[in-house]
This record gives structure tokens, C-alpha cells and sequence, in this order.
């Protein structure tokens, strides 16, 4: 399908799903407070997933997103959420002993000098149950911020 062409029934499938969180963006809380609970999502994932539902158009031209004229090539599926690109086997003195640990993610920190909005984002739960539902999470669970 070439750009200006009218999407199909799967493409306006990906793009109601881009609009429905783009309502969740604006309906998450934007500050950080003491016990609130915040998700990590790798930015990597994320820019593939803004491609795949066009979001990235959704945020740039949200006016001919819903007209339903919109370049469809290359806008391949994200995959599972995967967080490799943001941590690391934990590698402390203090390490887990393998016994003791209940899931994977109890092993793992964040890798060094990574930037919120560069590397990953915090979302809120809402968000991460959405897409952890459509595209399930690479390993056995979701990655809290407190």
C-alpha cells in the first residue's frame, strides 16, 4: 500500500489502538509522588510500537491520521515488550542467590547512565496493562518505579 492510500481494517485497528493511548497519556498523572506507582518502558520498544500504531502521525498530524490517508510501508510489528536494552544481570556482591529468587527481574538493575525519555519512559499502570496485554512482556513480569 502506498502513502495516500486508505487504510485497511487491520491499519485502523493499529491506529484506534495508537489514539486509546494517547488518551491514557493525557490521563496519567505527570508527577511523580511519594508512593505513587510508576512502570518502566524501554524507549526502544516504545519508538517501534509509536511506528506501528501511528502514533508517531497520531502526535505529529492527529487530522490526517482520522481522515484515514496515511503512509502504511515499514510499520512492522513492535514484538514482546522487551527491557534488555535497559537492564543488566545483577552483578553486586550482594547478588541474589538463585533460591531465593521468585522472578527474573529480582536479579536484574537498571544498566548505568540511562535517561528518562532517552532510554525509557515511566507509565502508569493503566498503560502497562494495555500493552502488556496486546504484546505481552519478554520474561516473567512488569518492572515497578517507586
Amino acid at each position: 500500500m502506498a502513502e495516500n492510500d486508505f487504510i485497511d481494517e487491520s491499519h485502523r485497528e493499529r491506529l484506534e489502538e495508537g489514539f486509546k493511548v494517547k488518551q491514557m497519556f493525557m490521563d496519567m498523572d505527570r508527577e511523580v509522588k511519594r508512593g505513587s506507582q510508576w512502570y518502566l518502558l524501554p524507549q526502544d520498544w516504545l519508538k517501534k510500537w509509536e511506528r506501528y500504531t501511528f502514533f508517531d502521525l497520531i502526535m505529529s498530524d492527529p487530522a490526517s491520521a482520522q481522515g484515514g490517508s496515511v503512509d502504511v510501508a515499514e510499520r512492522d510489528a513492535p514484538g514482546e515488550i522487551s527491557y534488555g536494552s535497559i537492564l543488566e544481570q545483577y552483578e553486586g556482591t550482594d547478588q541474589l542467590r538463585e533460591c531465593s529468587v521468585k522472578h527474573s527481574w529480582q536479579n536484574h538493575q537498571l544498566k548505568e547512565n540511562l535517561c528518562e525519555g532517552e532510554d525509557f519512559m515511566l507509565v502508569s499502570l493503566p498503560i502497562i496493562q494495555f500493552l502488556s496485554t496486546q504484546y505481552k512482556i519478554e520474561g516473567d513480569g512488569n518492572f515497578k518505579h517507586f
